[in-house]
């Protein structure tokens, strides 16, 4: 018996407790991801006057939507492309494999797309020195393609493996969208609003460093400057960014972002002309950033509701507890102002006569106090019988020994 529990022992020490310690130590380290959750918004049916053939608005915390119109239709993305090369190249910084100041080669191919005039560019040189910083300002401000394509070739070896770096990210997201190019969408690319929005916001929380980029009015390359694609920067209370992008596919597109306070507005636009992209999508902020305002104003009313009741009601707890102090000290006073009189002691009752009895031969009893107080004479009669029998037998004894000896 004794060897079979070292056996067990041994086994439990040497087979089972490291799997029972990996597994305590896994659940312990163990911490679920919390996400926002969503606000708790009743959207209105709305009809905003857009001319946007696809629409999103978005509040940034929470991913929270606040209007949308054919969120989900398949569009082409044109230029809004670059935001996912751009957002590749920041992971590519933060992994360390590039940084800022890495110098950045310029192949023919890059060279001859940035000085396409059918695209919006700035002029590269296969000879020129440029860093992965001032590509991404002529990326990202001046939606060159030219410079996107130097970057997509720094990161993927070739165009076509850094758009599989790219499809295999929003795969890893779960947004709807699809990219053959690195930095435009030719047919068959598409995203949808609601993924435009989503690649937004994941690029904003990964990275916010980016809206140092996006909120510039222009930037300059070779002593030649150049504007920026979005024309609400500066334009536009709270405007930092996003994207835009124009094809003959695609229409106008825009993505765009801007904060007042706390509250930060994403909305997209696709589908819209040249000239009403920028329009539209201030009507889209406005909208976003009047829903969220209403919102936080019947946020802040309910506060202020359950504050007044929470005050009512401690008021009255107050009040309650005033009152019964006040009886309290009432009653006190009460009693202490009452003449205290003198407890006299009960007179026990005077014994009374006995009563006559009807039945002549019944002895009369003594009251109980005189019974009480009378001398018990039981014990000496007893004695006095015991004497009497024990003095008896004396003598009976002496009578028979003596009429013995006279025989």
């Amino acid at each position: 018996m004794d060897s079979f529990f070292k056996k067990l022992l041994k086994q439990l020490t040497t087979k089972y407790l490291p799997a029972m310690l990996v597994l305590l130590v896994l659940v312990l380290n163990f911490s679920p991801v919390v996400y926002a959750t969503e606000l708790d918004i009743e959207l209105e049916d709305v009809v905003l006057n857009i001319s946007s053939r696809a629409a999103i608005v978005m509040e940034y915390e929470t991913g929270t939507v606040l209007y949308e119109h054919n969120a989900d239709a398949r569009r082409n993305p044109a230029s809004m492309t670059k935001m996912m090369s751009a957002y590749l190249v920041y992971e590519a910084i933060e992994r360390g494999d590039i940084s800022f100041d890495t110098i950045v080669p310029v192949s023919s191919g890059a060279a001859q797309l940035s000085r396409n005039p059918n695209e919006t560019n700035v002029p590269l040189s296969t000879s020129g020195t440029y860093t992965v910083s001032e590509l991404l300002d002529a990326v990202i401000v001046v939606s060159a393609a030219g410079a996107t394509r130097a970057l997509a070739e720094l990161l993927g070896g070739s165009r076509n493996g850094f758009v599989a770096i790219m499809n295999k990210k929003v795969e890893e997201w779960g947004i709807e969208a699809h990219f053959i190019s690195d930095s435009g969408g030719p047919r068959g690319a598409y995203i949808t609003p609601r993924a435009m929005a989503e690649l937004t916001r994941i690029t904003l929380q990964d990275f916010p460093e980016i809206l140092e980029k996006t909120a510039l009015p222009f930037m300059e390359v070779g002593g030649r400057k150049y504007e920026t694609t979005n024309m609400l920067i500066d334009r536009y209370d709270g405007i930092d960014g996003f994207k835009t992008g124009t094809n003959s596919l695609a229409g106008a597109n825009f993505a765009a972002t801007a904060i007042r306070g706390d509250t930060r507005i994403i909305t997209v636009t696709m589908g819209s002309s040249y000239n009403s992209r920028f329009p539209d999508s201030r009507i889209l902020l406005d909208h976003g950033f009047a829903v969220m305002e209403q919102y936080h104003a019947e946020q802040r009313a309910e506060a202020e509701r359950l504050a007044e009741e929470e005050r009512l009601a401690e008021e009255e707890r107050l009040a309650e507890e005033e009152r019964l102090a006040e009886e309290a000290l009432l009653n006190e006073a009460a009693e202490e102002e009452e003449p205290h009189e003198e407890i006299e002691p009960t007179p026990s009752p005077s014994p009374s006569p006995p009563a006559e009895s009807a039945n002549p031969v019944e002895h009369e009893q003594p009251p109980a106090d005189e019974a009480s107080e009378s001398i018990d004479t039981r014990p000496l009669l007893i004695f006095l019988v015991f004497i009497s029998i024990c003095a008896t037998a004396i003598g009976i004894a002496i009578i028979i020994r003596t009429g013995r000896r006279t025989k």
